[in-house]
């Protein structure tokens, strides 16, 4: 009947309008993801840098770490430890933001999908005769 084309019609269009909603929101999170991303990448890259110092450091030399406003100095092979214990954090880190990434590409591709379902039965119910 007719009133239950309306009604089809209705949670046809107001499931488009939480598609719609639900969309922008996924991509604010993926913009901030690609902000938060270089920085993590930048910082692995400098502690790699670190840790290329420390290993052609010998057992003779003197390694100091910044604390505050002052060096103080620290054992090579703690220095060496803390250096690698950072960069597996960042690395891990790297990874659970490429993690959230795929999963919201595949989030927002199965809402492209579901959109595109919708348009259809859109189509189907306004072709229905009356």
């Amino acid at each position: 009947s007719h009133l239950s084309v309306n009604i089809k019609y209705r949670l046809i269009v107001e499931e488009m309008i939480i598609l719609i909603f639900f969309l922008p929101r996924e991509f604010v999170r993926s913009y901030l993801q690609f902000v938060l991303v270089p920085s993590s990448k930048n910082r692995k890259d400098l502690f790699a840098q670190v840790k290329e110092e420390l290993d052609l450091a010998t057992t003779e030399s003197k390694v100091y770490k910044l604390i505050g406003p002052a060096l103080v100095q620290q054992d090579l092979d703690e220095a060496k430890t803390n250096v690698a214990k950072r960069i597996g954090y960042i690395s891990g880190g790297l990874k659970r933001e490429d993690q959230v990434l795929n999963e919201m590409d595949k989030s927002q591709d199965a809402a492209r999908e579901k959109m595109q379902e919708i348009q259809m039965q859109l189509q189907k119910i306004q072709q229905a005769p009356n």
